[in-house]
């Protein structure tokens, strides 16, 4: 007998797919659609448990026949998108970010793609997912570990102990929900991506197929849907990056999309809602669509720059990406599943799987094939993101083998100290300790500013932002530090929190030594009062400006598509967000008589003003050597004179 067609079902799949497509856009209200995955799962469970009962009850389950039925409805389209974004990726992708594209191709066909995220993307949120084209696949590699496992305990349960099953379902649910949250609280990476931490959402939907419910009359069955679409909608509208999935927040969704399936068993009016054309013909264009709207945004974020797309680009996403997944449902998806355009066999789609496989092999083990680009766009973009040597002997560098040794070693010694940002300004303040023969001793560790007492909340306990800086000023006080320290950071993140429109991320969080939320401009006040204590002359280098835009993909993407990356200054926000921090800095600097050397205006603009053109920044906020070397060296050279003693500067003298 045929599993019944529940059209509410199709319209809840509606619900699950707008808020993440919504959501991942960018569009203000769905910062946590990322829980209709959530609901797939729980669709996922119940469906696969329905199909698998009737099966079982008619004698008939075979489970080469219920893989097959999986791979007439999932692969072509799967192929499609993936041999397109494939396409994509060869004209507008850097040779890294191709590279890693092509492994992460062969993940998805070994049904490892969640794996193969939580170990090289990380952060579902951060910035190094945005532009991943397969990070979505994720839920589908969690969808297939669990469907090549469910169906023969399933079937095993069935055989020994077909009245007990929902008790064994419920109880596995049970123990599956606790596990979950407490691998998750204690690993919360791996616990959104990984199958295990996932189950008892599958769960929840199984239940509903499994347990002998009784008939529900139509009114409770609208309450229970009614009560489901609101839970569903609670999640989307007030989760965020910062909420912990699948923690026990994520019963919100869960529990949403149970009561959906469990309330519309009795057909009622909101059930009705759900099952009308519209929600239902998105809902039968859900997986397509899922599989286009990720690829989709990430073209649209190479080729702007901005990793969180504007609304404009956003919505222009939206409509791209409906029209590729209604192209692909009735030319690929459903000719191939009712085997009108070929047959879905071994001999048809092994060639295809074949040829994905053989491209995605030749990019990765040539490293991105940097010979589709041009060389000189090619090495114009390399100049910019490639970090210069004494940024890759000294960034990170552990402070127990003592700070790294760069600049002259004839005049007075300076201690430079600070984050990744002070990292981008090592190779000028090399120049700057060359040309006046001073000897600067530098630590920089990515993350962590120089403030005491505070620790990266928002980061492992073990990222070490306050045992790093507890060191440092533990070497400081050892007679013969140098007397001279030059702090920097990226003051505005820093000092707000916030990071600058466009970028992507969650917000920086800090601590007081792990308890509690930091005042952070307090914190940098107590560090500069220790220094003042230990007599050092403190110099404050102010924030350069935070463009945004990851200016080296953009102009790679659109050097590829014939167009140029025209120069362009900073943002009014960004210069908004640069002069509150200048404005704290200054008022910290006069409260403690320590100098401040203003940066902002040493870097006006994204590309250098000469012939070349060149990038000024790595990234979206970091300068580039460029940048340092041209732009940032003669504010230190006229500005940090004043620290110079009679003995260098006579030195100086001498040399000119």
């Amino acid at each position: 007998m045929k599993t019944p067609y529940r059209a509410d079902i199709d319209g809840l799949r509606a619900l699950a797919v707008m808020p993440v497509v919504l959501g991942h856009a960018g569009i203000p209200g769905f910062e946590g659609g990322f829980v209709g995955v959530d609901v797939f799962f729980v669709i996922s469970g119940y469906l696969i448990s329905t199909i698998l009962m009737s099966e079982l009850r008619e004698g008939r389950l075979s489970l080469f026949s219920f893989y097959s039925r999986r791979a007439k409805r999932l692969l072509p389209a799967l192929f499609t998108a993936i041999t397109a974004s494939l396409l994509m990726g060869w004209v507008i992708m850097t040779p890294t970010d191709f590279e890693q594209f092509g492994q992460s191709v062969l993940a998805v066909l070994a049904l490892g793609s969640n794996v193969w995220m939580w170990q090289n993307t990380g952060d579902y949120f951060g910035a190094a997912a945005e532009i991943t084209p397969m990070l979505h696949t994720w839920s589908l590699s969690v969808e297939e570990q669990f469907y090549l496992i469910f169906p023969c305990f399933f079937a095993l349960l069935y055989r020994f102990s077909p009245k007990l099953i929902w008790l064994i379902v419920a109880l596995g649910t049970a123990l599956a929900f606790w596990g979950s949250q407490w691998f998750t609280q204690t690993h919360p990476t791996a616990g959104f991506y990984l199958m295990p931490t996932r189950v008892w959402e599958f769960g929840f939907g199984a239940l509903v197929a499994v347990i002998p419910w009784p008939r529900v009359s139509a009114l409770t069955g609208a309450f229970f849907t009614l009560a489901g679409i609101t839970l569903i909608a609670y999640a989307v509208c007030t989760f965020s990056a910062e909420t912990r999935m699948p923690g026990v927040a994520a019963l919100a969704p869960v529990l949403g999309a149970t009561w959906v399936i469990f309330g519309g068993r009795q057909v009622n009016r909101v059930s009705r809602l759900l099952g009308t054309s519209i929600p239902v013909a998105i809902g039968l264009l859900s997986y397509s669509l899922y599989l286009w709207h990720w690829p989709v945004q990430v073209a649209f974020r190479l080729t702007s720059g901005y990793f969180e797309l504007p609304i404009e680009l956003g919505i222009a996403s939206i409509l791209l990406s409906f029209f590729l997944a209604y192209v692909t449902r009735h030319l690929i998806e459903e000719p191939m599943r009712k085997e009108k355009l070929w047959p879905v066999s071994v001999a048809t789609i092994t060639p295809w799987c074949i040829g994905i496989v053989c491209l995605s092999v030749v990019i990765t083990r040539e490293h991105g094939i940097p010979q589709r680009i041009n060389q000189q766009v090619l090495e114009t973009y390399q100049t910019a993101v490639l970090p210069s040597t004494v940024h890759e002997a000294c960034m990170d560098r552990p402070m127990n083998d003592g700070p790294c040794l760069i600049g002259g070693s004839t005049g007075q010694r300076v201690f430079f100290w600070g984050d990744s940002h002070a990292g981008a300004l090592l190779p000028a303040m090399d120049d700057w300790g060359h040309q006046t023969g001073m000897r600067i001793e530098a630590v920089a560790k990515a993350g962590c500013p120089p403030i005491l007492g505070i620790d990266r909340s928002d980061r492992p306990s073990g990222f070490g932002c306050s045992a790093n800086n507890s060191s440092v000023i533990k070497w400081l006080r050892q007679s013969n530090a140098p007397e001279t320290v030059v702090l920097h950071a990226r003051w505005p993140l820093v000092l707000t929190g916030k990071r600058s429109e466009g970028e992507a991320g969650g917000p920086q969080k800090f601590s007081n030594a792990g308890v509690g939320e930091a005042d952070v401009l307090a914190s940098l006040a107590s560090t500069l009062s220790q220094l003042q204590m230990m007599q050092k002359r403190v110099v404050i280098l102010g924030p350069v400006p935070e463009i945004g835009l990851d200016v080296p993909r953009a102009f790679l993407a659109r050097e590829r598509l014939g167009f140029k990356l025209t120069n362009r200054p900073p943002s009014s926000g960004s210069l908004e967000r640069v002069k509150y921090a200048e404005r704290n800095l200054r008022e910290l600097a006069q409260r403690f008589g320590t100098e401040f050397i203003e940066l902002s205006q040493s870097v006006t603009s994204i590309r250098a003003s000469d012939k070349t053109g060149g990038l000024l920044y790595a990234d979206d906020d970091h300068l580039s050597v460029l940048a340092a070397h041209d732009h940032v060296l003669p504010v230190l050279l006229r500005e940090m004179d004043p620290l110079l003693d009679d003995r260098v500067k006579l030195a100086m003298q001498s040399a000119q």
